[in-house]
């Protein structure tokens, strides 16, 4: 981690393939608004082909950032179609996924991008299932952890607070440094909150948004719940120290 940690609390959003057109870039300011509303920091993880719009949206903005959904492990040459690093930080992306449930890495592949985005100054961000993957990805040392029950992916069943807990126990029992995302199944302002209050820096969601009938209005719901779950975590820490 060679750059400044992204301030906690924070929310990921990303469309996948729920959504194909360009609304997804008109969403870019959607978000911006909603984080400068409450006063959180947002991940948005779009398709490649929307990555530098929405960088537009975000120039110069404190809370947002602009991640890609995945970074190909090879060198510059005349390969085509390759998402390299390099491209993606000349187009103005901020962060990478090195490992996700849909696209799945080896823990060798994550090293080497590991290593590759820390020299760009890319964030990193990789996913984990059980406690035992959580605790080899949190060796690797990306930026951001997410721990997310596969089968709870898209479902709108979201993680009980046991997972929570375990699951950012075991990170920072390995890397206290690595900031812990709790993900899947999260719909609704309520399973926000939850993950929020019970531990994590952040959370997110994409089928929750782009599967909702409204989706401007469910990343104001969400976002706000992400300000409420800190606030209300802090205070409830500030009595029991009393």
């Amino acid at each position: 981690m060679l750059h400044t940690k992204i301030t906690p609390p924070y929310f990921e959003l990303g469309p996948k393939n729920y959504m194909i057109d360009r609304t997804v870039e008109k969403l870019a300011y959607t978000v911006r608004a909603a984080a400068e509303k409450y006063n959180i920091r947002a991940i948005y993880s779009a398709p490649f082909i929307h990555l530098e719009r929405i960088g537009e949206a975000f120039e110069g903005s404190e809370h947002c950032y602009v991640f890609a959904p995945y970074m190909d492990d090879l060198p510059p040459d005349s390969k085509a179609g390759s998402a390299l690093p390099e491209r993606l930080k000349a187009c103005g992306v901020q962060g990478v996924y090195i490992n996700h449930s849909s696209l799945p890495q080896t823990l060798g592949a994550m090293i080497r991008m590991q290593a590759r985005a820390e020299k760009l100054g890319l964030y990193t961000m990789a996913c984990a299932d059980s406690i035992k993957e959580i605790q080899a990805t949190a060796i690797i040392g990306p930026d951001i952890l997410i721990a997310e029950p596969e089968d709870l992916i898209g479902s709108g069943q979201s993680a009980d607070a046991a997972y929570i807990q375990a699951s950012i126990a075991a990170a920072h029992a390995i890397n206290p440094e690595v900031s812990v995302l709790i993900g899947a199944g999260i719909s609704s302002g309520e399973d926000v909150y939850k993950c929020i209050y019970n531990g994590a820096d952040a959370t997110g969601s994409a089928s929750g948004i782009f599967k909702s009938d409204n989706p401007e209005a469910m990343i104001y719901e969400m976002f706000e719940a992400v300000r409420c779950g800190w606030d209300d975590r802090h205070k409830t820490a500030q009595k029991e120290r009393k």
